[in-house]
């Protein structure tokens, strides 16, 4: 380690303890590594500065343990795991142990965020990862999940650290902004804000047909001016095409798609609008009363303003 590397550089803490969301998310509870001590609303000022400035393409790619996973391959838990987490950390060790499906690709759960890479497909969807993601962070935004947090697989973050440096991704403070942004900004106290006016695209995964009009209805009652929706695949994003043929004018694009959102934030390039791989955001959207406050920074304390406007 370096003073130059990404690990070398992220050697302050900011407690992500955001003023709207002090009854979800207590001081002390998530912590980010970040390049210079801060306060975490300001930064947060910062990132909706940088969205509100920029005109034309302006991707925004999160990244955290489905991303970790994909670019390193599954690793079990770490020891300081074992006495508050027994059983799911002797599970992965077992699983190491046996090296049972670790060189196929999953992310999430069936139904929800689920992604699923057979090794063929896995080695192929690696392949020039770096360099795509490295493009976007010279471009837009990575939101990476840094954080010290009781549930988060902490294994995974000096070794992403390295592979940012091998693959020439260098964080700075126009491009590194905290993961659980996206969800204090999109779904906190000025989620109405964000959304009014707006010209929406949706890319997302939608097998029964009821995400689509969900989304639509709450976007549309916190002020959106349209809604248009495009389908991929659930599981295999990484490897999608997206059909932008007859579409409006469109100035917010917001991807649900897991690892493979970054494949779909190349291919709305053309549409020259702020794009945002959201995730976890359009499951609320969809189904507010449903999903609204069951991840951290979800739901602020005023209440939420999707479950207002939804029946």
């Amino acid at each position: 380690m370096t003073p130059q590397s990404t690990r070398g550089r992220l050697t302050s803490w900011v407690d992500l303890a955001l003023p709207e969301f002090s009854g979800s998310v207590p001081v002390g509870e998530v912590r980010q590594a970040t390049i210079r001590p801060r306060r975490a609303a300001e930064w947060l000022g910062d990132f909706e500065a940088r969205l509100s400035m920029r005109s034309g393409f302006l991707p925004i790619y999160r990244m955290s343990d489905g991303e970790f996973v994909f670019v390193c391959g599954w690793r079990p838990y770490t020891a300081d795991f074992l006495l508050r987490y027994p059983r799911m950390t002797m599970r992965s060790w077992a699983k190491a142990l046996l090296k049972h499906n670790v060189d196929q690709f999953r992310s999430g759960t069936v139904g929800y965020g689920f992604e699923n890479y057979t090794p063929e497909e896995w080695k192929v969807a690696r392949e020039g990862y770096g360099r795509r993601v490295q493009q976007l962070s010279a471009e837009g935004i990575l939101a990476v999940n840094y954080v010290s947090h009781l549930h988060f697989p902490r294994q995974y973050i000096r070794p992403m650290c390295d592979w940012m440096d091998a693959n020439r991704i260098h964080l700075d403070e126009q491009n590194y902004f905290p993961f659980y942004f996206v969800y204090a900004l999109l779904l906190g106290p000025g989620a109405d804000r964000f959304y009014r006016g707006r010209r929406i695209l949706v890319v997302t995964s939608d097998e029964d047909g009821t995400k689509a009009p969900g989304i639509e209805r709450t976007l549309l009652a916190l002020g959106a001016e349209s809604m248009q929706f495009r389908k991929i695949s659930r599981s295999k994003s990484m490897l999608d095409r997206v059909d932008l043929g007859g579409l409006r004018d469109v100035d917010l694009v917001l991807v649900g798609a897991g690892v493979g959102a970054l494949n779909v934030l190349e291919q709305v390039r053309p549409l020259a609008a702020t794009s945002i791989d959201v995730g976890y955001v359009l499951d609320c959207l969809w189904q507010p009363k449903r999903f609204v406050g069951q991840r951290a920074f979800t739901v602020p304390d005023q209440g939420s303003p999707l479950l207002r406007v939804t029946p």
